[in-house]
């Protein structure tokens, strides 16, 4: 499993690492630079010696007189065991002078040094002992003979010893190695300890977070001593948990509800089945009748909360073509014409019948619930009123003892209000079936009640309206 702080401690410490890497190449190159320049400096005043020494003589002198002057300027190149030296060569290559502090030894050769600009180098003089030298030409008019002069030039190498050089910039390497290995140990540590602090109310919500469920979902995350960083993370939490407190409250009233209408059913096909046993031959026609009627009543509630159920998984897709309304509630009302009758109920309609793109299956279901809730809830004799806009149609029927505050409840599930609890012919799960359809088709169901009438409007949304 991965792990946000073994990540950010890891990325953490390798910023840090290459960030202490290259501040330490820093300094260790500018101490070197800084080191090397000083002897560079000192260098250069003995090569001028040289050169000074050397200019104006004969072509022999040049050789004798820098060796005298340099070992006059520093007792260390006359030392067998000093830290100065210095060697003279011909243009050949062949040595001339060199300091006792040489020894049997030679400084390197430089070579045949091309200008007069002198070059800088770092050589090993033996084992243990490392030299910084300075090449230059040495040298000036030789013999004159007759008209014409000859100039003669000797190549010099004047070294210091940089074995102190090497050696304190081998411990200024070891000593930023160590504090860097320190500094990266202390890091650590204190990195994870930052981060375990800092990712301690993280914990701290996933500890309250386990301690949720479907007893405790009236509880909510107090964020107020959170970071801010976590805020909107405990605000869409606590939304969340709110949504799913409503969401399991609504199953809970819906289960109750479902458990109550199917009771009834169920209760009088087990007493029509008593009776039947009981007394067979009183079994007549009305019996049988009433039972299927109880049958087709259950299935039409199973069928309902099937098709509620594939709608609101989703799986339900709008199949868009255009759909003429008014001949589709022209087709609706028809297997409703014989109760309208029956009841004396009149349906009257205003406007214009619009042709929407729509899904024509879901419209039915919609349309289909509204036309029958207006035939089943007026009363007799009341007249139904369909108004048509170009994206809104509305379905109104009187409903003198409807309660006027729980108009938009009509839709949920199972849902009736209590003075017409008492019949059996609806189940209470046709608005609720005809709001999802509308959702699905992108459409705004809603129900109010006004001037003792029920009016239940479906309309297309203002932006869609304005793109048609």
């Amino acid at each position: 499993m991965k792990s946000s702080r073994r990540r950010l401690t890891l990325l953490l410490l390798g910023g840090l690492f290459v960030i202490w890497v290259l501040a330490a190449c820093g300094i260790y190159f500018s101490q070197r630079h800084r080191i090397i320049s000083d002897l560079d400096a000192k260098l250069t005043l003995e090569a001028r010696s040289v050169k000074f020494a050397a200019r104006g003589n004969d072509e022999n002198a040049p050789k004798s007189i820098a060796a005298r002057r340099l070992q006059e300027r520093l007792p260390e190149y006359d030392s067998s065991d000093g830290d100065a030296f210095f060697q003279i060569w011909n243009p050949a290559g062949e040595t001339e002078e060199k300091s006792a502090s040489l020894g049997d030894r030679d400084l390197p050769w430089p070579g045949s040094l091309i200008g007069n600009s002198p070059v800088f180098k770092t050589a090993q003089l033996s084992d243990d002992v490392t030299v910084r030298l300075i090449s230059i030409r040495a040298g000036g008019p030789g013999k004159a003979k007759g008209k014409s002069r000859r100039s003669s030039f000797a190549i010099a190498a004047i070294g210091l010893d940089a074995t102190d050089m090497q050696r304190s910039l081998s411990h200024l390497m070891t000593g930023l190695l160590a504090v860097g290995l320190i500094v990266l140990g202390s890091t650590a540590l204190l990195v994870n300890l930052s981060l375990r602090v800092g990712l301690a109310p993280i914990r701290r919500l996933a500890r309250e977070a386990g301690m949720i469920d479907t007893d405790t979902l009236d509880s909510r995350f107090d964020g107020e001593q959170a970071p801010s960083e976590l805020q909107p993370i405990y605000a869409q939490l606590n939304e969340l948990i709110g949504r799913l407190e409503e969401g399991f409250d609504r199953e809970r009233r819906f289960s109750a509800d479902l458990a109550h209408e199917l009771r009834t059913p169920i209760a009088e096909l087990r007493a029509i089945s008593e009776f039947a046993l009981k007394w067979p031959e009183d079994s007549d026609e009305d019996t049988r009748e009433e039972t299927f009627a109880i049958a087709e009543q259950m299935e039409s509630i199973v069928d309902t909360l099937l098709t509620l159920a594939r709608a609101e998984s989703g799986h339900a897709r709008p199949d868009q073509q255009p759909v003429d309304l008014g001949l589709l509630v022209d087709e609706l009302w028809e297997p409703l014409r014989q109760t309208a009758d029956e009841r004396d109920l009149l349906l009257t309609k205003e406007g214009q019948p619009p042709v929407w793109t729509s899904d024509k299956r879901f419209l039915r279901h919609i349309i289909g619930n509204l036309l029958g809730n207006g035939v089943s809830h007026a009363p007799n004799g009341a007249q139904l009123g369909l108004a048509w806009a170009s994206n809104a149609l509305e379905i109104r029927n009187p409903a003198p003892d409807f309660p006027s505050d729980q108009a938009d409840r009509v839709f949920d599930r199972l849902w009736r209000a209590d003075r017409s609890r008492t019949g059996n012919s609806h189940s209470g799960l046709g608005l609720s079936l005809a709001r999802t359809c509308a959702n699905i088709l992108g459409l705004e169901l809603t129900a109010r009640h006004e001037g003792g009438d029920f009016i239940a409007r479906l309309a297309q949304p203002e932006e869609s309206h304005a793109a048609g």
